[in-house]
C-alpha cells in the first residue's frame, strides 16, 4: 500500500477546479464564483463562466451596478474559484487552456520517469537483490516526493516528479517477485491477488485523503512521509531465496529457510537442504546474468517477450486512462474516483476464482475484452443518463482491473529466475509507455468527446488478441532455466505457431 499511494498522488496534484475571471471592483466579500450578475460580465460556456475571459468593464461602482461592454472580451490574470482546494494550477499559475498540457504532463512525466527507471532498478536487483533494490527505491521515493512538496516552482516540480518516479520503478515489480519467489505455485494466484486489492483499497484511500484536505502539499507530506515507514522492513522482510541461489549464498538461504520454518512450528532436516542444493540455479552461468543475449537466443522467449510488452503497454494505457477520466465523469471527481479504486476490488476477487479454473490467458483475454466492449458503448450513452453513464465505466475499469492483476503474475511465470526481475521490469517499462501517453489523451477531447474512449477501448481489444498467444503458466513451477521456461504450457500454447 506504502508504494501504490505516491504512484496515483498527481491526478490530485494536477487538478482543475471550476474557476472564473475576477472582476475587480465587482466582487462581493467573500466572492461568489456565480454571483447573479456573473452572466452580464463573464461569456458562458456550456452554461458555465468562462475561466479566462471577461466583458470589457466599463463602469465599478457598486457590485450590482457594474456596466460591462459585451461587444468586448479581454483575459484575465486573476481568478476566482468555487471551492477552497488547491493544486498545482493555483501554485505554479497554470490557468487557461494554454498552459494545460503543462498539467498533463506532471503525469507523462511520471510515466516517462518509470520507464527509465523500470530497466535500471530490474536490472539492480538481479544484481545486487530484490530487498536491497527494493528498500532503496522506497526511500529514496519517500524523500523526493517530501521535497517536491515544497516546491515553489512549476520546473522544480516536475523534475523531482520525474526523479520520485524513476526510484519508484523498482518498487512495483520487486515487491511482486518477492511476494511470487517466496510461495508455492498453488498460491502464487492467492499472493498477487492480495498485492491488487492492497493498491486498490490503497487507491481509495488516497482519494478519501485528498476529497478531505483538498490541497496538494499536505497531501503528498502525509503520503510520502509515510512511505519512509518502510525502512523498518530492512529487518522484517527477507531475501528472495531463489535469488540468493543463484548467487550461490546457501548460508543466508539456510538461514532463512530456519527461520521461516520455526515461525511455521515445523522442522527443516539436513536432507532437505542436501536436496535444495542439489536443485538449485546454480547451473545457470554468471555469463548469463543480467545480459539480454540468453533471452534472445531463443526464439519462443523473444516472441513472448514481445507478445507481453506490447500487452502491457496497451493494458497500462486503458487502466491509467480510464483512472485520470474518471475525475472528470461528474461534479464529484473524487467521489467517481474512489468508486473507479472500489469497483478493483471485485476485479481482483474474480481474479482468484477465475485464474485457476479458465487459466491465465483466457482470464487476461476476458479482463481485456470487457474492457474494450465498455468503453466502446460508454460513446452511446446519453449525457443526462449519469448513472447508466457511470455503471459502464466502472465496468471497464473493472476489465483492466482484472488485466492489472494478472500481468504482473504471467510474466514473472514466464521466464527463467536469472532473467525474471529484468524482462518484468522491461515490460513494466513498456507499459510505462502506454501510462506516458494516457494523461494527453483527454486533450482529445478538444476535437471529439468521446475520442478518448474509442482509444482506451480499441487498445483493449489488442490486448485481448495478444493474451490468447500466451503459454498457460497455471499450476506450473517458477522456471530456472531458459529450457524450464521454452517448456511451458508447450501442449496447450500457440506460440510455437506465431
Amino acid at each position: 500500500m506504502a508504494i501504490y499511494m505516491p504512484a496515483i498522488i498527481w491526478i490530485f496534484e494536477t487538478k482543475v477546479p471550476n474557476y472564473r475571471c475576477e472582476i475587480r471592483g465587482c466582487e462581493t466579500q467573500p466572492a461568489e464564483y456565480k454571483p447573479a450578475w456573473w452572466e452580464e460580465a463573464i461569456p458562458s460556456v456550456d452554461g458555465e463562466p468562462s475561466t479566462c475571459e471577461r466583458y470589457k468593464l466599463v463602469n465599478a461602482s457598486l457590485p450590482n451596478q457594474c456596466v460591462f461592454d459585451k461587444s468586448i472580451v479581454e483575459r484575465c490574470d486573476e481568478y476566482i474559484y468555487e471551492t477552497s482546494e488547491r493544486s498545482t494550477l493555483h501554485d505554479f499559475n497554470l490557468h487557461c487552456e494554454e498552459n494545460y498540457w503543462k498539467l498533463t504532463l506532471i503525469g507523462t512525466m511520471t510515466n516517462t520517469g518509470l520507464f527509465i527507471g523500470l530497466p535500471i532498478t530490474g536490472m539492480l536487483s538481479d544484481r545486487f537483490g530484490r530487498k536491497t533494490v527494493l528498500l532503496g527505491c522506497i526511500i529514496s521515493t519517500g524523500f523526493a516526493g517530501l521535497i517536491r512538496s515544497f516546491s515553489n516552482s512549476y520546473v522544480f516540480f516536475i523534475t523531482m516528479s520525474f526523479l520520485d518516479s524513476v526510484a519508484r520503478g523498482g518498487s512495483f515489480t520487486n515487491a511482486y517477485i518477492i511476494a511470487l519467489e517466496f510461495v508455492a505455485p498453488e498460491k502464487r494466484t492467492v499472493v498477487g491477488v492480495l498485492l491488487n486489492i492492497s493498491c486498490s483499497i490503497s487507491g481509495v484511500f488516497v482519494g478519501a485523503l485528498a476529497w478531505s484536505l483538498q490541497t496538494w502539499r499536505t497531501l503528498d507530506q502525509i503520503l510520502y512521509g509515510a512511505s519512509l515507514i518502510m525502512v523498518t522492513y530492512y529487518w522484517l522482510l527477507p531475501e528472495s531465496v531463489r535469488w540468493l541461489l543463484t548467487r550461490n549464498m546457501y548460508t543466508k538461504v539456510e538461514k532463512i529457510l530456519r527461520n521461516i520454518a520455526k515461525t511455521n512450528g515445523t522442522n527443516l532436516s539436513e536432507q532437505n537442504l542436501k536436496t535444495l542444493w542439489k536443485s538449485d540455479t546454480s547451473e545457470v552461468s554468471p555469463e548469463s546474468r543480467h545480459k539480454f543475449k540468453e533471452l534472445l537466443k531463443s526464439p519462443i522467449l523473444t516472441r513472448r517477450y514481445i507478445n507481453c510488452a506490447i500487452f502491457w503497454g496497451v493494458g497500462l494505457f486503458s487502466y491509467y486512462g480510464l483512472t485520470i477520466n474518471s475525475v472528470a465523469l461528474s461534479s464529484n471527481p473524487y467521489f467517481d474516483f474512489i468508486l473507479t479504486m472500489l469497483v478493483e476490488i471485485p476485479g481482483s476477487v474474480l481474479v482468484y476464482f477465475m485464474l485457476d479454473r479458465i487459466g491465465r490467458r483466457y482470464t487476461l483475454a476476458t479482463g481485456f475484452f470487457t474492457c474494450a466492449v465498455s468503453c466502446l458503448s460508454f460513446i452511446f450513452v446519453p449525457e443526462d443518463l449519469y448513472w447508466l453513464q457511470l455503471c459502464i465505466y466502472l465496468f471497464g475499469k473493472f476489465g483492466t482491473a482484472i488485466v492489472v492483476a494478472i500481468v504482473y503474475i504471467v510474466t514473472s511465470e514466464c521466464f527463467p529466475t536469472n532473467l525474471r526481475s529484468s524482462l518484468l521490469s522491461s515490460c513494466s517499462m513498456c507499459g510505462r509507455l502506454g501510462g506516458m501517453l494516457a494523461p494527453q489523451i483527454p486533450l482529445l477531447k478538444t476535437y471529439w468527446e468521446q475520442l478518448p474512449l474509442v482509444l482506451f477501448g480499441s487498445s483493449a481489444v489488442v490486448g485481448s488478441i495478444l493474451s490468447l498467444q500466451l503459454p498457460e503458466t497455471v499450476g506450473t513451477t517458477l522456471p530456472d532455466t531458459v529450457e524450464e521456461a521454452e517448456n511451458i504450457g508447450k501442449l496447450g500454447s500457440t506460440e510455437d505457431t506465431m
